[in-house]
C-alpha cells in the first residue's frame, strides 16, 4: 500500500508551481544562469561524457540550486511569503535553508560519483570484451551482484529527498522513522516518475526540434550552436523539474506526517 498518494502529489508540485511560476522565475533567475554557465564550461571542454569531472564544474549551480529549492519549499509549505527577498529571512529560517542545500549539493555529488563510476566499470568491460576473441562467459557473480545492486538503489532512493525536511526544519531522525520501509521508496519513485516524465519527453521533443532546426553539418555531430541550445533548454527544464518533483514529495511527506500524528 502506498505511503501517499502519488497523483494527488504529482498534481501538487505541477499546480503550486505554475500558480507561483512569476515568482519562481524571478528567484530562479541567478541560479539558473550559474548552471547554463556550468553546462556551458561541460560543453567547451568537450567533458560531455565525462560525468566525474561534471560534478566538480557544477558544484556552483548545485550550491545555487539547493538554496533555491530549499527557499520555495520553505515559504510554500509553511506559508511564508514567497515574494520575499531570501536576504530578509531570520537566523533560525537560514541556518535550515543552509542545511538544506548542503544536503543537496552532497546528494548531487554522490549521484556524479556514482553515475560516472557505473558509466567507467562499463567501458571497462566493453573494452575487456573487445579484446576478448571468445565470446564471455555467462558470470553468475555479475548477475547477481547486479541484481543486488538494482534493489540496494531502490532501497536507497529515500536519501535523495533528505533535504525537504532539513528545509523545513524537521528531525531527520523523525523523517528517516516515518518514511523507513522498502515500500515507501517504491512510493517515491512512483511519484518522481510521474513527475519526470512529462519533463523528459518535453527535453526529447525540444532536442529533435534543435536538431531539426540546426542539422548537424557533417550528418553526426550536432554543431557548437545547437549544443549550446540544446544546453540552455537542459539547464531550463531539469530546473523546473526539480522544484515540481520536491514541491510534489514534500506534499506526500506532508501527508504521511500527518497520517502518523493521527495515528
Amino acid at each position: 500500500m502506498a505511503l501517499f498518494s502519488i497523483t494527488d502529489a504529482a498534481k501538487y508540485g505541477y499546480a503550486t508551481t505554475w500558480e507561483n511560476r512569476e515568482t519562481i522565475a524571478r528567484h530562479a533567475m541567478l541560479p539558473l544562469m550559474i548552471k547554463l554557465g556550468s553546462l556551458a564550461a561541460i560543453l567547451l571542454l568537450g567533458i560531455e561524457q565525462n560525468y566525474l569531472r561534471q560534478g566538480l564544474i557544477l558544484l556552483p549551480s548545485f550550491f545555487a540550486e539547493g538554496f533555491l529549492v530549499a527557499f520555495i519549499l520553505k515559504s510554500i509549505l509553511t506559508g511564508r511569503d514567497l515574494n520575499a527577498d531570501p536576504r530578509t529571512i531570520d537566523a533560525t529560517i537560514a541556518r535550515n535553508l543552509i542545511a538544506s542545500m548542503i544536503i543537496y549539493v552532497l546528494i548531487k555529488l554522490m549521484l556524479s560519483l556514482t553515475v560516472g563510476m557505473t558509466f567507467l566499470n562499463m567501458e571497462q568491460q566493453a573494452a575487456l570484451i573487445e579484446q576478448s576473441t571468445e565470446a564471455p562467459p555467462p558470470d553468475a557473480a555479475m548477475f547477481l551482484s547486479t541484481l543486488f545492486m538494482l534493489g540496494f538503489s531502490i532501497w536507497a532512493f529515500r536519501f535523495l529527498w533528505f533535504y525537504i525536511p532539513a528545509a523545513l526544519g524537521e528531525s531527520l531522525s523523525a523523517f528517516w522513522v516515518r518514511i523507513n520501509g522498502f515500500n515507501s521508496s517504491l512510493t517515491m519513485i512512483g511519484c518522481w516518475l510521474l513527475c519526470f516524465l512529462p519533463f523528459g519527453i518535453a527535453m526529447m521533443i525540444y532536442m529533435q526540434f534543435v536538431l531539426g532546426l540546426l542539422p548537424p553539418p557533417d550528418g553526426e555531430t550536432p554543431g557548437q550552436l545547437a549544443k549550446l541550445l540544446v544546453v540552455i533548454g537542459q539547464g531550463v527544464i531539469e530546473l523546473a523539474m526539480v522544484i515540481v518533483s520536491s514541491l510534489a514529495m514534500a506534499h506526500g511527506f506532508q501527508h504521511i506526517k500527518d497520517q502518523k500524528h493521527k495515528g
